[in-house]
């Protein structure tokens, strides 16, 4: 698991590096601006959801009870995913007054535009790693 991490955290910092270099200082800093309106999305649609499928699918897992374990894990994806979907089509729709009213910035909303979609996929992803860390066996 941590080794894991360092290597997604290096290969993080190289893209981020080469992104830099490829797209020039403006470029990357609007990108990373729309990148940070993408990341707060996912974590409001989220909304800790998947600490309590790591609890429940850790729990029912324990017990045996797999149809309860599916359930959870199914009525999550669903829950977070549609709450994701409307999250991403709200910001996706107020790209331009978040880019113009939070950051002056009108060439803003297209990356954000782009990056929304992202979002519902993130958030999913999200459940599905707290499911399989629930019964993932220490």
């Amino acid at each position: 698991m941590f080794v894991g991490r360092v290597i997604h955290r290096l290969l993080r910092f190289g893209v981020g590096v080469a992104m830099a270099r490829v797209l020039g200082a403006e470029r990357f800093g609007v990108f990373s601006l729309a990148l940070t309106v993408e990341t707060m999305g996912e974590k409001v649609a989220e909304s800790c959801l998947s600490w309590s499928v790591l609890k429940y699918v850790a729990h029912y897992d324990a017990l045996g009870q797999k149809e309860e374990l599916k359930g959870t894990v199914y009525g999550a994806t669903l829950l977070n995913g549609a709450i994701a979907l409307v999250m991403a089509i709200a910001v996706a729709l107020l790209a331009p007054t978040i880019a113009q009213s939070a950051y002056g910035i009108p060439e803003l909303a297209p990356p954000i535009r782009i990056l929304a979609i992202a979002l519902p996929f993130a958030v999913v992803q999200y459940i599905i790693v707290s499911a399989l860390r629930g019964v993932q066996r220490g």
